[in-house]
């Protein structure tokens, strides 16, 4: 598993990076996202079906900042995307 099954407290910035710079693809134990838009439903739907999928299939990440190449490869990190992340958690948390 990606991370050794690590909690999110002791994964660093340098890992996630390496992520992109070695174009890791989204696999049962991680999937990207670019952020998740809390006023749309839709986007919502999406991260909890990946949350549920991640969930099923033993746990994992979802790793919310890196855009993919659209065939599932890391491309790109961009904090600046992803909006309020404290938010983001909450809203999950709160419709899991």
């Amino acid at each position: 598993m990606i991370f050794e099954a690590r909690p999110l407290t002791d994964i660093d910035d340098t890992e996630i990076l390496s992520l992109v710079s070695n174009h890791v693809r989204e696999r049962q134990h991680i999937e990207y996202k670019v952020t998740v838009n809390l006023k749309e439903d839709e986007s919502k739907f999406e991260a909890l079906c990946d949350i549920a999928s991640l969930a099923n299939g033993g746990g994992g990440y979802l790793v919310i900042g890196i855009r993919d190449d659209g065939a599932g490869r890391a491309q790109k990190f961009d904090p600046g995307l992803v909006g309020d992340i404290e938010r983001i958690r909450q809203v999950l948390r709160s419709l899991c």
